[in-house]
């Protein structure tokens, strides 16, 4: 067989039942677009009975032998993966075949293609659909580029270039997150497609507070990581106002000198200077690492 021009990961946990309905819908679709594709099919873990009955030689299963989460299924089709470009999509029917093979066919004019949700739509769950919102919004300010979807499973890129941060991705629900953002702190091109999402089969493995939690987290992070003013300067200036009003509110009200404003004054200080040194760490870092 030649090198395929596209490897398909799709992770599942826990999918029986559901991914028998769903995958033989987006093989034949696939196949019908491309047969120089392969398959990747990453069963993380499950506990459920989920087996596969795939005869084809360009499906492959790798099976992890415990639960070690979606970003770590994500890595393992990343890694396994023979074609210059990667296609990431669900196993339980919420991506179109069709959105998926049109980022695909984005992939000369960008290094990342991402499915964009419509978070004022149907689909989805109302307090899933604000949160991912509000991802969008903080992440568009670290990463100053508009980012319409931050969390989405769906998803085409370069694999030469996802590889250069692959070791950053955590095991867990974030790992699109940190995708997203890297590739764009690096200078590579992002692009976003608007998709229609359908209602998932089976129920999600997302649990709302611990890995909304776990997300916002992680969009500091990697802020962190690429551009630390981002997150240091907004802090700064916020003890810095603090204790610019107190200041002048004491002189005014009592005629005297706040000792809270010299607390302030000095914190906003230390940490505009902690903000500088690991904006230079994070430069040496990266040139290190590229």
């Amino acid at each position: 067989m030649d090198k395929p021009i596209l490897s398909v990961v799709i992770p599942v946990y826990n999918e029986n039942g559901v991914f028998d309905k769903v995958f033989p819908g987006i093989f034949k679709s696939l196949i019908e677009w491309n047969k120089n594709i392969e398959i990747i099919i990453i069963d993380d873990g499950s506990t459920d009975g989920l087996a596969f009955d795939v005869q084809e030689d360009f499906v492959r299963i790798i099976k992890h032998p415990i639960n070690l989460g979606n970003g770590a299924s994500v890595k393992s089709g990343i890694r396994a993966a023979n074609a210059e470009y990667v296609l990431i999509m669900d196993g339980d029917g919420q991506h179109k075949v069709d959105d998926a093979i049109a980022l695909v066919e984005k992939m000369n004019d960008y290094h990342l293609m991402v499915g964009a949700r419509n978070f004022n739509g149907s689909s989805g769950e109302l307090h899933r659909n604000l949160a991912n919102k509000c991802y969008s919004y903080l992440a568009s300010y670290m990463a100053t580029q508009k980012i319409d979807d931050l969390t989405s499973g769906l998803r085409c890129f370069h694999r030469e270039k996802v590889m250069e941060l692959i070791h950053l991705f955590p095991n867990r629900f974030s790992c699109p997150t940190t995708m997203t953002l890297g590739m764009i702190k690096l200078g590579y091109s992002v692009g976003f497609q608007a998709i229609d999402v359908q209602r998932r089969e089976g129920n999600s493995k997302i649990k709302i507070i611990q890995d909304g939690i776990r997300f916002l987290l992680i969009i500091l992070k990697v802020a962190t990581l690429f551009s630390p003013m981002r997150v240091f300067i907004p802090m700064a200036l916020l003890f810095f106002s603090t204790a610019l009003f107190n200041y002048i509110y004491v002189l005014i009200e009592s005629q005297r000198y706040s000792v809270w404003s010299a607390v302030f004054f000095t914190t906003s200080i230390t940490i505009f200077m902690i903000g500088l040194v690991a904006e230079e760490i994070s430069s040496l870092k990266l040139k290190k690492e590229l």
